[in-house]
């Protein structure tokens, strides 16, 4: 399935793996999904947790830790507002497969 980065908006083949290019810290002769899926804490008063997925340049772009915020988000100019990311709930933890955030445009 092709689906678009929502930091960068680079669109990926969710079925075709690829090798890290991006951090040094990480394995390159195995190849890895093209897109993550990471939890993003809001910094925004009435605004929760979001889920967003990005590419390999914008996962090291974001210099993360264990999550990121909404500030760290908005860092990187992101295609997709936070507002508009999915919404982080207790169904949806865990889920860490690009494809179940395909809708989100």
């Amino acid at each position: 399935m092709e689906m678009k980065c929502f930091g960068c908006g680079c669109l990926k083949d969710t079925e075709s793996l690829e090798y890290n290019t991006q951090n040094d810290d990480l394995v390159k002769d195995v190849p890895i999904e093209p897109l993550f899926v990471l939890c993003a804490e809001s910094r925004i008063e009435g605004v929760g947790w979001k889920h967003v997925v990005v590419c390999h340049a914008c996962f090291a772009a974001l210099e993360l830790d264990m999550w990121i915020s909404s500030d760290c988000w908005k860092s990187i100019n992101p295609v997709v507002n936070f507002r508009d990311l999915p919404e982080h709930t207790e169904d949806s933890c865990g889920k860490d497969n690009p494809e179940e955030y395909a809708h989100i445009k």
